[in-house]
């Protein structure tokens, strides 16, 4: 049996990229299509950034894969580029591209707040895997 693995990161970070991999690998993967690991589904990867703990609880032996980029913009460039080509009349970024805990919403080209907002991402996922010892992979 597979072990059970579950892949968190921002869009345009290779979330993608890490589901076609883990599927090539022989996981059964839903890529943004919930939380539930099953015999079923032995990879689940999406952002999910309040879900840590409840996914964390459900599935205390997962393997965690983050997805990061250290090239923060080349990061935004991805991701108004997807704004662009997806969400032509939209003066917002959508929340999925940066997490959506904070209600505040982004203005679309807003790039300082856009990046605070991904690094802010990242303190909490990194605060919440270290808090609970949570042995976990970087893909940059």
């Amino acid at each position: 049996m597979l072990r059970q693995v579950i892949g968190m990161g921002l869009p345009k970070t290779g979330t993608t990229t890490l589901s076609y991999e883990l599927k090539n690998a022989g996981y059964h993967v839903a890529h943004n299509l919930g939380d539930r690991l099953s015999p079923m589904c032995n990879a689940i990867c999406n952002t999910m950034e309040n879900e840590y703990e409840v996914l964390f609880k459900r599935h205390p032996n997962a393997t965690w894969i983050i997805t990061h980029s250290e090239n923060v913009s080349s990061w935004i460039e991805s991701v108004d580029y997807h704004q662009m080509k997806y969400m032509k009349n939209s003066f917002l970024y959508e929340c999925r591209y940066y997490g959506c805990v904070l209600p505040t919403p982004v203005l679309f080209k807003d790039h300082a707040e856009l990046e605070y907002r991904y690094y802010l991402y990242y303190k909490k996922l990194f605060t919440f895997l270290n808090s609970k010892n949570i042995t976990y992979g970087i893909i940059d």
